[in-house]
């Protein structure tokens, strides 16, 4: 996917995914159990949302579009929200026990909800189309490119009324800095699969799962078998009731490996170590972005209460 267009599903807000949080059963009392450290996504998740604040956000944006729109005299229909798609609460695969045993990796219970992106060209005449195109997304002449680190940019169109809408919600300051975030928490959660005591732990991981007939090496493998086995062509509900028993077989062997080989201390070790190592340079923009998504949850509050 391109700059522009990436830029632009993110700020149209079209596809919105939300976090499903599946009940789990409640911690069975085993003395033998040393509960994993909790490990969530990179900085402290400062550039994610909860699924009712993705929400609100989303609409809040969403009518401030078509109110810029209709000031250009043109129509902006706001689509419906998607549904919410499952998503793991950390980006390393990590799993609990009693949530594997209760509902897997939450893939089976969420199958068939397809995140569909609205034509919302439909209802406009064809003979407006580049027009409406134009004020929604902005000109070249109004570009603003964000260099990542690592290399690479991305880039977007300040006069456009996607990026308006942004700017008015988040500040002017939220998307430069969402992109540079985006682009460090790749670079911590890559330092943490390449670190010495997580290999080894993958490696110890691997070997438990390949004792029980699980040929898997690493827990992003196992969960992509299962989203695999989901997507095959099969005929009806037998097929996704042998697929959701797979699923919770894998899960459930997967959490047990994952605490036997030490995977979560390894990683959670790596992972401060290296959010440490970026923010001796990158701390006041952190605090700058926690800020702006402070302010924008606090305009949308009402939705929230």
């Amino acid at each position: 996917m391109g700059p522009l267009r990436r830029a632009g599903a993110a700020v149209v807000g079209i596809c919105c995914l939300a976090l499903t949080l599946v009940g789990v059963n409640a911690a069975r009392d085993d003395p033998g159990r040393v509960p994993r450290p909790a490990v969530g996504y990179p900085f402290g998740g400062v550039i994610r949302f909860s699924p009712a604040q993705r929400a609100a956000l989303s609409q809040a944006q969403q009518e401030s579009v078509a109110a810029c729109m209709a000031a250009r005299g043109l129509r902006y229909e706001i689509p419906p929200p998607l549904p919410a798609v499952p998503e793991p609460d950390n980006p390393y695969g990590l799993l609990g026990e009693d949530e594997a045993r209760s509902s897997g990796y939450s893939l089976s219970l969420h199958q068939g909800q397809d995140s569909q992106l609205k034509d919302l060209l439909k209802s406009v005449p064809a003979t407006q189309r580049g027009r409406w195109k134009q004020a929604l997304f902005g000109t070249t002449a109004h570009r603003k490119v964000v260099s990542l680190p690592g290399g690479g940019e991305i880039f977007f169109n300040t006069d456009g009324c996607v990026q308006r809408a942004r700017t008015h919600l988040y500040g002017a300051r939220w998307d430069p800095l969402q992109y540079t975030f985006q682009a460090l928490s790749l670079q911590v959660t890559t330092a943490v699969q390449r670190s010495g005591p997580v290999r080894a732990a993958h490696r110890q991981w691997a070997a438990c799962m390949k004792g029980e007939g699980i040929r898997a090496g690493t827990p992003q493998h196992s969960r992509a078998m299962v989203a695999d086995e989901l997507k095959r062509p099969a005929a009806g509900a037998p097929h996704r009731k042998e697929v959701a028993r797979f699923e919770l077989r894998v899960a459930t062997q997967d959490a047990r490996c994952q605490r036997t080989s030490a995977l979560a201390p390894a990683v959670a070790d790596a992972a401060a170590r290296e959010e440490r190592r970026i923010l001796r340079t990158r701390a006041d923009e952190l605090h700058l972005l926690n800020n702006l998504k402070s302010a924008a949850l606090s305009r949308v509050k009402g939705e929230l209460s």
